[in-house]
């Protein structure tokens, strides 16, 4: 039929308007927001004498668990998500029942009947606190202590008081009548102040789950949970598939593959979590954001209707890089933020703000992936800020994302989650300021709404489809925090043959005494466990290393039987004891050797250590001295020799302090000329870009690194080693990678860094104007973060690292390089 001329003007009239209206709706939307916390602290309690080993669950409860709830009772457009793991709400329960940790029973002791044993654990354990809190008479008892002076029974009181205090949250302590008094006192306190002070602190964590109760009934907050004992879950299913964004990780002997298990720590979690708070959670946040397509099924046949995970999952599984480096050259618009920080460009905006609905053998979820840098500003770089600078700078990031999803079809959820407790311990005014600024604006701000994940799926029911999952975690994508070094793969190698021993042995023993072995190894299944082997200093794991045998260990004890002799032997070693060394044979001779000036670590002339006692005598630590390069079969070696090599921290490889980058400019096509990180803050010579870059420090997994310009990454295939006694580092890589340097002559840039375990700046260590506990003095905010660069001759590196313009986004320094012919 055809159509007449008004008929085709009024169709026409009516498809303009129906777009019309789209795009209007589009631009009129809110901006939906996501903000879920995670609460979590690993088991502490033992299953058999049920005491409680560690504070950490009581302290956090009275500084963060009640206050983070709290503020959706105070800003009530400010719908928070929030996880409290099953390990968590046990011992929040026990110690509302009167459980106390070690350091609660020595808090309640007068100060004048504590033991020599309990003034020892006092003094070595009462300064862990907060940042706000390192002030004053705490800081003046600490500096006591560093003298190794004599106590009195009044700093004792004061020590104890001042510590129990410090993990009160100090918007609650400031608002507490009972704590005026204490707060304006500052020192010298009675015992009677003491008992105010621990009197506050079990009333609030008595509170914690009544508060969350609450408030979920009121419609303010929406309760998620995690598997119960926060394992790992495609680690539990199966070891092997930590291969898939890892091929070339080393794994255990034994393969663990025990998808029951994950099922069952699933399953309880959903049950327990219904029993203490009376509703069934939607939500599962996966422990450590960790998942694999095995995962997706467990968790739909437990009855949860969505999950969250990280950005990088959403990546892999696209295959779609969601990020990039911003380039600010030739850019004078691009909008710094409040921080001075640009930020990374990101690609695809409107792939990573929506949920995504994920099938995997017939079995949906919703999968929500979070905006990772927009979490770690808030975990990891906002606390260098004012807190109502840093709540600005993010409100106007929110504001760019808004602009740029406008144009692009809904509907739209920015997803903001991290960590609820640890980040705040760095704040100068805890979370106080930041969060009730950033509160405040967002429920001010006309084009925000802050909902949670529930509220958001019931007004959007049509999500784009993901009919695959990428395998891994938060952390870098992939489980390499959980598997693949030494110690870390003996975790996963005596749970198989605990948990053999246990399926055996359990044959005709009574029904009572097999529920509480299995406890027991479900407690030990815990992703706490070997995220801190190899990965951290010593004394910071071996505490967790003994939790995890003791969990073992009472698999055999509440059958009746006899833990295996292994069990009662540490996993994690001192480092002169490692078994993580990797030598390759080297020759008398290098094929390459260059002396470094002595006495030039401290980059551009002006640099200085941090204060804190590890870095003393605050020079030669980070002073390379010596370069040499081996060519061998199958590897290059770079042994780098320093003024002084020591290890404070206990990095398994020997050394803590150096961070050794080493650029490669082999010649081929397709160099670089900006770094493989930003973190280092430097650029290289055009004549000159660079091929393959290398990173080691005295950490396996956060150290060893090598990647090419085009891309590749190949991480675990570089060897590191120390030799203290000759303080030298050696550091290989595969010559079937980077190819063979025999014949000619490549470039090397080699930069030493000051090794920071937390920095978000690729590991490097910050220099500022000023040097403080943790980072160095005499920088800029725009200041190279190299301490010794590679030259043979005095001054080049003065001139070449004092060669950028100082001030936010201005230019960075040229890093020259040093021919290195191989016969």
């Amino acid at each position: 039929m055809v159509k007449s001329p008004m008929r085709i003007l009024l169709s026409a009239i009516f498809i303009f308007s129906m777009f019309a209206g789209v795009n209007a709706a589009i631009e009129d939307n809110p901006l939906s927001i996501c903000i879920i916390w995670n609460q979590h602290q690993p088991s502490y309690q033992d299953p058999l004498s049920g005491r409680i080993l560690q504070p950490w669950a009581r302290l956090h409860a009275s500084k963060d668990y009640y206050q983070i709830a709290y503020f959706s009772m105070k800003y009530p457009k400010i719908h928070q998500t929030i996880n409290l793991t099953p390990s968590l709400i046990v011992q929040l329960l026990e110690h509302g029942k009167g459980k106390k940790d070690p350091y609660l029973s020595v808090s309640e002791l007068p100060a004048a009947a504590l033991s020599v044993r309990d003034r020892k654990f006092v003094r070595e354990n009462f300064f862990i606190v907060p940042r706000y809190a390192r002030n004053g008479r705490l800081m003046a008892l600490l500096k006591k202590h560093e003298r190794r002076e004599e106590y009195g029974e009044q700093d004792y009181r004061d020590l104890v008081t001042l510590f129990n205090l410090a993990w009160i949250d100090p918007e609650i302590a400031a608002g507490s009548p009972e704590l005026t008094p204490v707060l304006k006192k500052k020192e010298n306190f009675t015992e009677q102040e003491k008992e105010k002070v621990l009197r506050v602190q079990r009333r609030l964590v008595a509170q914690v789950i009544s508060l969350h109760n609450r408030l979920q009934e009121m419609g303010r907050i929406e309760l998620i949970t995690t598997p119960f004992y926060h394992p790992i879950l495609p680690l539990l299913i199966d070891t092997n598939c930590a291969r898939r964004p890892q091929s070339g990780i080393t794994m255990p002997k034994s393969r663990f593959r025990h998808p029951e298990d994950a099922d069952t720590q699933v399953n309880r979690a959903r049950s327990f979590h219904k029993r203490v708070f009376g509703t069934v959670p939607s939500g599962i946040w996966p422990s450590e954001q960790a998942v694999s397509p095995e995962v997706v099924p467990i968790l739909c046949d437990n009855g949860f209707r969505w999950m969250v995970t990280d950005e990088k999952i959403l990546q892999n599984t696209m295959g779609k890089k969601l990020r990039e480096p911003r380039n600010l050259k030739g850019s004078k618009n691009v909008q710094l933020y409040v921080t001075g920080d640009a930020g990374p460009t990101l690609l695809h905006p409107e792939l990573l703000y929506r949920p995504y609905r994920v099938t995997i053998n017939g079995k949906s979820i919703v999968a929500l992936f979070r905006d990772q840098y927009l979490s770690d500003l808030i975990g990891f770089e906002y606390s260098k800020y004012e807190g109502s600078k840093a709540a600005l700078d993010f409100i106007r990031r929110l504001e760019e994302i808004d602009r740029q999803l406008k144009k692009s079809p809904g509907p739209h959820l920015v997803t903001i989650a991290l960590d609820g407790e640890n980040a705040w311990e760095n704040y100068s005014g805890e979370k106080t300021e930041f969060l009730n600024s950033l509160f405040q604006r967002l429920s001010e701000h006309p084009r925000f709404r802050v909902i949670t994940p529930s509220e958001f799926l019931k007004e959007n029911r049509k999500l784009p489809a993901l009919k695959k999952l990428a395998t891994g975690s938060w952390n870098n994508g992939n489980l390499g925090r959980w598997i693949g070094t030494p110690s870390k793969n003996r975790v996963w190698d005596i749970l198989e043959s605990v948990r053999n021993d246990l399926v055996r042995i359990q044959e005709g023993k009574p029904e009572s005494k097999k529920i509480k072995a299995w406890e027991s190894l479900y407690a030990s299944e815990g992703s706490d466990y070997p995220w801190w082997f190899d990965s951290t200093p010593y004394p910071d794991a071996l505490p967790f290393d003994n939790i995890f045998r003791t969990h073992l260990r009472n698999v055999y004890l509440a059958l009746g039987e006899k833990p295996p002799d292994y069990l009662v032997r540490p996993i994690v070693t001192p480092p002169a004891e490692s078994e993580d060394k990797e030598e390759i044979s080297l020759p008398g001779i290098p094929d390459f050797v260059m002396e470094d000036p002595v006495g030039d670590d401290y980059g551009p002339g002006t640099y200085t250590y941090p204060t804190d006692p590890s870095f003393k005598p605050y020079r030669d630590l980070l002073d390379l001295v010596r370069y040499e390069v081996f060519v061998v079969p199958d590897w290059m070696v770079m042994r780098l020799t320093f003024g002084d090599v020591k290890n404070p921290w206990y990095g398994p490889l020997g050394f803590s302090h150096p961070l050794i980058n080493i650029y490669l400019s082999t010649g081929e096509e397709g160099g670089r000329t900006t770094t493989f990180e930003p973190g280092s803050n430097v650029k290289f010579s055009p004549r000159n870009p660079w091929n393959y870059f290398i990173r080691a420090n005295g950490w396996p997994d956060t150290g060893q690194f090598l990647a090419s310009a085009k891309g590749r990454e190949y991480p675990y295939y570089v060897k590191t080693w120390s030799n203290p006694e000759r303080k030298q580092v050696m550091v290989a890589v595969p010559l079937d990678i980077i190819g063979s340097p025999g014949g000619k002559t490549w470039n090397h840039y080699v930069m030493i860094g000051s090794m920071d375990g937390f920095s978000m700046n690729d590991y490097y260590r910050e220099i500022g104007k000023n040097r403080s506990r943790w980072a160095g003095g005499g920088g800029d905010v725009n200041c190279p973060r190299v301490y010794d660069l590679l030259y043979k001759k005095r001054g080049i590196q003065e001139k070449v690292l004092s060669g950028y313009e100082p001030g936010t986004g201005g230019r960075k320094a040229v890093i020259l390089p040093i021919p290195v012919p191989i016969p």
